[in-house]
């Protein structure tokens, strides 16, 4: 059985959008670790300083919320900030897409608005992901991590949705175009049992079928057309 074209298309879409998905989550994965490293490296320099210890001191909340930060494992937690923010962007892109916002709210915007309205409402839900999952208090620091793989994500994410998913409204049209196809085709072939010429059978089905989009209001179009 040979597979439609359409189905062969959308698969390969699907494929190479996850191989460049996955170049896009490795690279955010390997910034973020570096950000990590480097942060924690001065860090550490920093409270060697005069400056370093007075910090501490009077910010004692902030600076144990870095230290904490920086006594997990880099690695570890730099795949649960690129994990965190590749799910929260897919589902809000798909979500938008879906939902006919994408459409009003960000392809029609440039690059610096995406960044404003898309960009840090989404740091933020990975943000607020982190601390709840590591049990952070200091949502500020957690953010500077999170921004990291997040921004590298996000505009992919909304362009990959657009790609492969249909809005709400062309995909209940799709259904619906697909549902009287196929009740069409089983009303022809069970009409054609009755009937010796099959070309008989369905110039009496598109009759009926044309009786019955005028009654609807609908487009004179059977697939027998």
């Amino acid at each position: 059985m040979r597979i439609p074209s359409r189905i062969v298309l959308y698969l390969k879409t699907l494929a190479n959008i996850l191989i460049e998905l996955t170049f896009l989550s490795i690279v955010s994965f390997v910034l973020c670790a570096a950000l990590l490293y480097v942060g924690d490296m001065f860090w550490f320099l920093y409270l060697e300083t005069p400056m370093g210890q007075k910090f501490v001191a009077s910010f004692q909340d902030q600076a144990g919320s870095i230290i904490e930060i920086f006594s997990f494992d880099i690695l570890r937690f730099s795949i649960d900030l690129t994990v965190s923010a590749l799910l929260v962007c897919i589902a809000v892109s798909c979500c938008s897409r879906l939902l006919h916002i994408s459409r009003h709210l960000y392809l029609s915007g440039g690059f610096f608005s995406k960044l404003f309205f898309w960009g840090f409402p989404l740091t933020a839900l990975v943000t607020l992901h982190i601390c709840n999952s590591y049990g952070f208090e200091d949502y500020r620091i957690v953010g500077l991590f999170a921004a990291v793989p997040t921004f590298c994500l996000f505009m992919s994410c909304f362009k990959y949705s657009d790609q492969l998913l249909p809005e709400f409204g062309d995909l209940a049209r799709s259904s619906l175009v697909f549902t009287r196809e196929a009740w069409a085709w089983a009303i022809v072939t069970i009409t054609a049992a009755d009937y010796e010429d099959i070309g008989f059978a369905c110039d009496r089905f598109r009759e009926k079928m044309e009786a019955y989009l005028k009654k609807l209001g609908l487009r004179n179009r059977t697939p027998m057309a």
